[in-house]
C-alpha cells in the first residue's frame, strides 16, 4: 500500500502529537464530582465491533517479567479518512 509524502508526514505529525500530548496530561484530580466520574466511566466502551478500518488487535505476548508494572500491548491505530478517528489498546498489567 503507497502513501502520498504528505499523508505519510500528516500521520507521522498526528502520532508525535498524540504521544506528546498524553504524556503532558497533569495528574488526575483527586476530588472529581460523582457525575464527573461516572460521566468519564461511561466515555470508556469495551468489546465494541472493531470500525471496518481498523486491523485486527494484536495478540498480547506472554511475560514472566516480575516488574510492578508491565505494559503488555501499547496499540494505536489512526484512521485519516474524511473523519479523522484513533483506536486505543492497552493492556497493562499489574503485579503483586
Amino acid at each position: 500500500m503507497s502513501q502520498s509524502p504528505l499523508r505519510a508526514a500528516l500521520l507521522a505529525a498526528l502520532m508525535s502529537f498524540a504521544c506528546v500530548t498524553a504524556l503532558a496530561q497533569p495528574p488526575a484530580d483527586s476530588t472529581l464530582a460523582s457525575g464527573e466520574t461516572q460521566a468519564a466511566a461511561a466515555a470508556v466502551t469495551r468489546d465494541d465491533p472493531l470500525p471496518g478500518w481498523a486491523l485486527p488487535f494484536a495478540e498480547m505476548p506472554a511475560t514472566q517479567r516480575q516488574d510492578p508494572v508491565v505494559l503488555r500491548v501499547a496499540e494505536t491505530q489512526i484512521h485519516l479518512g474524511e473523519q479523522v478517528a484513533y483506536l486505543v489498546n492497552r493492556a497493562i498489567q499489574v503485579n503483586d
